[in-house]
């Protein structure tokens, strides 16, 4: 009887397991960008007119690299400064350059190159410059 009982347990230890690793497997195959579009929030920190840091997230996870998906839409912020979003060369949007007092909102075009890396710089007006990445999955 004991054997019987330690054999049904591994066998069944091991159906849990290949059923987990094939989920798993499966997870991982799938597209990250499958998914209805979803808004971005970052917050861009400041120390003497000059951005330092962008931060995403209740716990203010750094974002000095941010992955997007076509659709998705970013939103910075800044409270109580003028600020641009400047991308020097390729941009995953239409433009390449925003400016606004406390937030620049924009959505990432659906023939944005995927997997590749768009620097761009955030500036305050009459100050300094931060050049983040963002990566289109």
């Amino acid at each position: 009887m004991v054997n019987n009982s330690r054999l049904l347990v591994v066998s069944a230890l091991f159906l849990c397991l290949t059923f987990a690793t094939y989920g798993v497997s499966q997870a991982q195959e799938a597209d990250p960008c499958e998914r209805t579009a979803k808004t971005v929030k970052l917050k861009i920190k400041v120390k003497d007119n000059k951005p330092t840091k962008v931060t995403r997230g209740f716990f203010r996870k750094n974002a000095d690299t941010v992955k997007v998906c076509r659709g998705d839409t970013i939103e910075w912020k800044l409270n109580g400064k003028k600020f641009y979003i400047d991308f020097p060369r390729a941009t995953p949007f239409g433009t390449n350059k925003k400016e606004n007092d406390n937030k620049v909102t924009w959505t990432v075009s659906d023939d944005a190159a995927r997997g590749d890396k768009y620097k761009y710089n955030i500036g305050i007006v009459g100050g300094g410059v931060l050049d983040p990445i963002i990566i289109v999955d």
